[in-house]
């Protein structure tokens, strides 16, 4: 009898294939991290892991070396395994489980993207017009195809606002791959709940704070925004959105959790995805809420003679 990793490693390889070989695109990209959500939420984190090996060594084997390390191992693979490890981490507080907070795990995912992407600009950082100007010529080429679609003034628009904002191809990227990896392993968290195999109650966001120290990094983000150079400045917007990322979690659930007892709730949170969907800028409106309310926790904390390297 092969054991769950293989079986499981097997599985996400050919998911992976199948989306990639049929051009299936961004909606169906996480399907290769099901079968590690799986095992990961029902509690087997080692073989979750192995079976993030053996899905790599196939699709290095059998279909792109390249996509098999940067696209399914660092993309996919490994985050899903680190989010589900992580997931089923918990403590007792007398009667009490107390779940390791998902606004934590996906604080120090969006850190690590921050880093690799400080390391990608420093790279680039001898071209011309550093990260940004590499990227550039891509954008235009997609608002080239895009602008066909649409009235000449709006693509003179769009084409000219192009340089400014060119750091939020990777802030929208990261952002989107965060909330797919968690909408992911909420629906594999579902189905084993339903079958009685996990552990974990849920895996929906409680309302607790990002971890203190995000608070550091989002000023040093600010900072190199505006007082850098072309490529730190171009980092540094990046990264201030990247790692604003758990806040909107965390305004997200404050905003549940304050609507909690009231009569119209259903509609005001239907009201509020619709815009957050629709619009997408409100999205930085919940993030700066989720920002405020930390700030204020953290300095209550203080006050009360905590320390703040404490999470």
């Amino acid at each position: 009898m092969l054991a769950p990793s293989v079986i499981a490693g097997v599985v996400s390889a050919l998911l992976y294939t199948f989306v990639f070989t049929f051009g299936l695109g961004l909606l169906f990209l996480f399907l290769p991290t099901l079968p590690i959500f799986w095992l990961g939420l029902s509690g087997r984190s080692d073989p979750a892991l192995h079976a993030v090996l053996v899905a790599t060594i196939l699709i290095s084997l059998f279909f792109n070396p390249v996509g098999a390390l940067f696209v399914y191992a660092l993309g996919l693979g490994l985050p899903a395994w680190y989010i589900a490890r992580e997931s089923m981490r918990h403590g007792r507080n007398g009667s009490l489980t107390i779940w390791f907070p998902m606004t934590v795990i996906f604080a120090r995912l969006m850190v690590v993207i921050a880093f690799a992407l400080l390391a990608v600009t420093l790279y680039y950082a001898d071209g011309k017009g550093g990260l940004a100007g590499a990227i550039t010529p891509y954008i235009h080429a997609a608002l080239a195809h895009f602008s066909a679609e649409i009235d000449d003034e709006a693509s003179a628009m769009l084409k000219a606002a192009a340089p400014k904002i060119t750091f939020l191809v990777f802030s929208v990227s990261a952002w989107m791959w965060a909330l797919c990896l968690y909408l992911h392993s909420w629906v594999v968290n579902r189905e084993l709940q339903r079958q009685k195999i996990t552990t974990r109650s849920e895996t929906v966001i409680a309302a607790f704070p990002p971890p203190n120290w995000m608070i550091s990094l989002l000023l040093i983000a600010a900072i190199a925004s505006l007082i850098g150079g072309e490529s730190l400045a171009f980092w540094g917007k990046s990264s201030l959105m990247i790692l604003l990322f758990p806040h909107f979690l965390f305004g997200l659930m404050l905003l549940h959790a304050q609507t909690r007892r009231n009569e119209y709730r259903f509609l005001l949170l239907f009201f509020m995805y619709f815009l957050l969907a629709a619009l997408l800028w409100p999205v930085v409106i919940v993030a700066g809420y989720g920002l405020i309310y930390h700030i204020g926790l953290l300095n209550k904390y203080l006050s009360a003679g905590g320390n703040s390297s404490r999470s």
